[in-house]
Formats: structure tokens, C-alpha cells, sequence
């Protein structure tokens, strides 16, 4: 697993940075939210994989069911 993220008010950054750590602090609904969306991209990430259909990424910010954060979360299929 590569976790990359932005500094926030660094609108100059092209890309993101690689992170060493995440600290993730939110309440437990949200973390709910976040545990579900992570299980169903996973499967479909594992469908995908067994289908030879390349995943692409999605954004917890547009799942149905996402607190506003004002964090996106997005998952991203694996390069290999």
C-alpha cells in the first residue's frame, strides 16, 4: 500500500506527496462510512482483477452515504 496526499493551501503542488503515516480523526459514523466504502471497492477492485478490466479510482466525497469532511478519500487501483 502507497498513501500520497496534498498539503492543504499548497496550490502549487502538481502532484502529491508521498505519506509515511495517516491519522485519521473523525467520529464513528464516518469511520463507518469510510470502513463500507473501502469494503466495496475492494471487491470491485478484486472484480475487476479477475475480469481483466483495469480499475480506475473513486472518491469517498461521492459515495451516497459520506459525511462532509471537507477530506477526500480516493482509492486507486494497483499500478502492477
Amino acid at each position: 500500500m502507497q498513501v500520497f496526499g496534498y498539503v492543504p493551501g499548497d496550490e502549487s503542488a502538481q502532484t502529491p506527496t508521498h505519506l509515511s503515516e495517516v491519522s485519521v480523526f473523525t467520529d464513528s459514523a464516518t469511520l463507518r462510512s469510510l470502513t463500507s466504502f473501502l469494503t466495496k471497492y475492494a471487491d470491485l477492485l478484486d472484480e475487476s482483477s479477475a475480469s481483466g478490466v483495469k480499475f480506475g479510482h473513486e472518491h469517498f466525497q461521492d459515495a451516497p452515504d459520506e459525511h462532509e469532511s471537507g477530506t477526500d478519500f480516493i482509492v486507486c487501483g494497483s499500478s502492477d
